[in-house]
């Protein structure tokens, strides 16, 4: 049980984060989903990337929850799974079978894949991708 409550606080702190002068938070349109692990290569170049792009497209403030599923050792995967299942997004990660290196873009209501996000794109491809994912 102890190992549950930093998970529920995590999904609840990147759901329900809210400005103050904010009456209600907002609800997240799209879901960033970044499988992601210490020892890849790949990470190591999407991960700033994505963080770059959510800075300069000011995509902080947009309704996307971004989430690292870190798939990094056992404990690491078994929080992840923990975490897909409270997000409803389970049958990703299990799909996923242990691959890490990328991000895929989910509709929270239909839970289905809206796209892809690789090393191999821009800080502004990435950005666009996930605008395009949003009512932006």
């Amino acid at each position: 049980m102890r190992a549950l409550i930093p998970v529920i606080g995590l999904v609840l702190l990147g759901a329900c984060v809210a400005d103050a002068d904010d009456e209600m938070p907002q609800q997240a349109e799209l879901y960033s989903v970044l499988y992601y692990a210490d020892w890849c290569p790949s990470c190591k170049v999407l991960d700033p990337a994505l963080d770059r792009a959510k800075n300069s497209a000011d995509l902080n403030n947009a309704p996307v929850l971004f989430v690292r599923l870190d798939l990094t050792n056992k404990k690491t995967k078994a929080q992840a799974a923990l975490l897909a299942n409270a997000l409803g997004i389970g049958e990703h990660l299990a799909a996923n079978d242990g691959k890490t290196g990328y991000a895929v873009l989910i509709d929270p209501e239909t839970k289905a894949a809206k796209g892809t996000l690789n090393k191999s794109m821009s800080d502004e491809a990435i950005a666009m991708a996930i605008k395009a994912g949003i009512a932006f």
